[in-house]
């Protein structure tokens, strides 16, 4: 028997960090008896959007409480001869203030008491972004303890290794694996949907939102004309956080198209409705490129290839470039017109993308389940 403890710690007001963990909570219950941390600082909201059920859930008054359930449960295990395992990781990791580092610091304390009760430590799903040394030395220890580590793209892969971290692996973005079973189709809606942050990481700055809002103004031009003057265009927003840049992209553009605005954040069970609707979808978000494709969207990363790596380097990884645009380079109206042209080729070549990179996802589960008596 497994016992597969989840940490369901995340930023909670992001649909695409439902998304990812939705996904791998998923596939995990093939697996093993899935436990969930319900602790009371995660919101009830969130919860339901990961599905989980009642019998899964660990509910608890804090992260200690959290801890207790997995060590009783790895102590009971032993003697039956059953494994028990935690996984976590989805998201992103960058910076390194203080506060970050103390935390990174503590919670890796956690680490060798799991492991001398026999608990295996998973981490997936993540991306490593610019660091600093004080973080980098708490990963790296932290990592010490972990029995598999995995991120999501190439260059968190080369960043960690840098770092000296030298259990780390690659297994593509976990979002490759929700609603995989939906099926494909190509949209002729004539609209296009535009969905973007004014930041790739936490700091704003004027001349990254000017540069993104110039060239989606750009990029819609040349969709327009492709599209011959009969394009619509909806604004939207998957994260809490976007909701007041999302306000000034439809008033910069209802003067131009016809736009409309969905004036709410878009929940998981919303995604279809919305992306099932609309021809392609702008966006420097990972997880909207990554979801509307499989209702039909076609995604436009408009992006600063050169900082905004996680997106640039997932899609470089997959051989996706035609998707990209950088908001600094002019856009390449040829480059439109063959996504126009040829979007029902396109988007087969994403469709078979999806396939192989849920082939790799399950490859990696079935190695980490398979090593049950042995450590990588």
């Amino acid at each position: 028997m497994r016992y597969i403890f989840y940490q369901t710690k995340t930023k909670y007001t992001n649909t695409g960090d439902a998304l990812i963990n939705h996904a791998l909570i998923n596939i995990l219950r093939q697996y093993g008896s899935l436990r969930a941390n319900c602790s009371s600082e995660i919101p009830e909201e969130f919860l339901s959007r990961l599905g989980i059920r009642a019998e899964e859930k660990v509910i608890s008054n804090s992260e200690f409480a959290f801890v207790k359930s997995v060590v009783s449960c790895a102590i009971k295990a032993r003697k039956q001869g059953d494994q028990v395992y935690v996984f976590s990781g989805p998201g992103d990791m960058y910076g390194g203030g203080l506060r970050l580092v103390v935390r990174n610091f503590a919670s890796g304390l956690l680490f060798p008491v799991f492991r001398l009760f026999g608990v295996k430590i998973v981490r997936i799903g993540r991306s490593v972004g610019p660091i600093s040394k004080l973080m980098a030395l708490s990963e790296r220890l932290r990592c010490t303890f972990l029995s598999h580590y995995y991120v999501r793209d190439t260059l968190s892969l080369e960043r960690c290794r840098d770092m000296g971290i030298k259990k780390v692996e690659f297994s593509p973005d976990l979002s490759w694996i929700y609603d995989a079973d939906h099926p494909k189709r190509v949209n002729h809606t004539n609209t296009v949907m535009v969905n973007l942050r004014n930041s790739i990481f936490d700091d704003v700055h004027e001349e990254f939102i000017e540069a993104t809002l110039r060239r989606c103004e750009e990029l819609l031009e040349q969709l327009n004309s492709a599209l011959s003057g009969r394009m619509k265009v909806c604004v939207a927003y998957q994260i809490a956080e976007d909701q007041e840049f999302s306000r000034i992209v439809f008033d910069r553009l209802k003067t131009v198209y016809e736009t409309e605005y969905i004036d709410h954040q878009m929940r998981l069970d919303e995604l279809e409705t919305c992306y099932g609707c609309v021809d392609f979808h702008i966006s420097n978000r990972m997880h909207s490129l990554l979801a509307g494709y499989k209702y039909g969207s076609m995604p436009l990363a408009l992006i600063d290839t050169q900082k905004h790596v996680k997106i640039a380097a997932t899609f470089a990884d997959c051989d996706l470039r035609e998707f990209m645009f950088d908001i600094y380079e002019p856009v390449d109206s040829r480059q439109v017109s063959e996504l126009v042209c040829h979007r029902e080729d396109l988007l087969q070549k994403l469709f078979q993308c999806e396939q192989d990179q849920q082939a790799r996802i399950v490859s990696t589960l079935e190695y980490v389940f398979s090593q049950e008596s042995t450590e990588k």
